[in-house]
């Protein structure tokens, strides 16, 4: 599907917001799974560049020239962010140009991983120094806090593992302790793997498309911009609301939904019972309002506010059942 060209959009042209609101339609109008368009995306002080995948092209190019192109690559765009600092300082800038030249490097490490024993030990010994740095970071007093707001929202959590019963215990203890996955998506999704009602569908497809928007790294550092500069950019008022709420919890389940709605009317064109399955939702209160008319035209009139209203009602109720339940 389309982006539709909603009336509230900003005449500006965003091709990377088309295309994020494209998928994000398909997703909610007919769940096709299809690939997120942000997969392979850079965020970085310059700014926000969808990077498309590169074909293969090692039939071309030998390794050892792939590896030290991409080397270079990364070694100058760390220059080009380290000259940055000279003139603006942010932690979080920092962390995002970091954060990408660390997992350019880890992408060729893992290449060589699985050619070669010593760099298999490396990248095992790269791992496992991040995974204890992360573990006593959540012994720091100073940092704590930080780190239990993250593990509430994830689902799995890198860890030092043994084997040894007393080390399980102590990481399972450490797990607790940082409260891992409290507030984590798929335990607020109160949902079996299918919804057999239309209701429950489309307030699943509502919940997973805001929340894989939502958590796309370093979206949140970009939509910091203030709403008239986001909206003057092209980006849609739905996407850049998403990114003024705060996590999806079972107190801000509402907020969540109104913005669901927003993106339903802006994937519809405004029509949301244009849906075949969302206009059932809504005949019955249309037909309440045909049958206790009191005009010719209200008897045999469409009922559009009632089709619609009675449609968000039950889409709101089938959400907050899902995503509302306290965690």
């Amino acid at each position: 599907m389309k982006a539709a060209k909603s009336e509230q959009k900003s005449v500006s042209s965003n091709p990377t917001a088309d295309k994020l609101a494209t998928w994000a339609f398909n997703e909610l109008i007919k769940g096709g799974r299809r690939e997120y368009p942000f997969q392979h995306i850079r965020i970085n002080s310059q700014g926000l560049h969808c990077v498309p995948e590169s074909p293969s092209n090692s039939s071309t190019v030998s390794e050892p020239i792939c590896i030290f192109n991409e080397m270079q690559n990364v070694s100058a765009k760390l220059s080009k962010d380290a000259d940055l600092l000279k003139h603006y300082f942010s932690h979080s800038v920092i962390a995002e140009d970091l954060a990408e030249a660390i997992e350019r490097l880890i992408e060729l490490l893992v290449g060589l991983a699985g050619k070669d024993t010593t760099a298999l030990h490396r990248l095992y010994g790269v791992a496992l120094i991040a995974a204890l740095e992360l573990e006593n970071l959540a012994n720091r007093e100073n940092a704590f806090q930080l780190v239990r707001a993250e593990a509430r929202k994830q689902s799995m959590w890198p860890v030092p593992y043994s084997p040894h019963p007393r080390w399980k215990r102590f990481t399972e203890a450490n797990m607790r302790r940082i409260e891992l996955g409290t507030h984590n998506f798929q335990k607020l999704w109160r949902v079996r793997a299918t919804d057999k009602s239309p209701a429950g569908k489309f307030a699943k497809r509502i919940g997973f498309t805001l929340w894989r928007i939502y958590n796309t790294p370093g979206l949140k550092f970009y939509f910091r911009q203030p709403a008239d500069q986001l909206h003057s950019q092209g980006w849609y008022p739905w996407i850049i609301r998403l990114f003024q709420l705060p996590e999806l919890t079972n107190i801000s389940a509402p907020a969540w939904f109104d913005v669901g709605w927003e993106l339903l009317k802006d994937a519809t064109g405004d029509k949301v019972a244009s849906v075949p399955e969302l206009a059932r939702l809504g005949k019955s209160n249309a037909d309440y309002g045909r049958r206790y008319a009191t005009t010719g035209r209200g008897q045999s009139g469409n009922q559009n506010s009632r089709v619609e209203g009675q449609i968000k009602k039950l889409l709101q109720k089938a959400f907050l059942a899902r995503f509302g339940n306290p965690a």
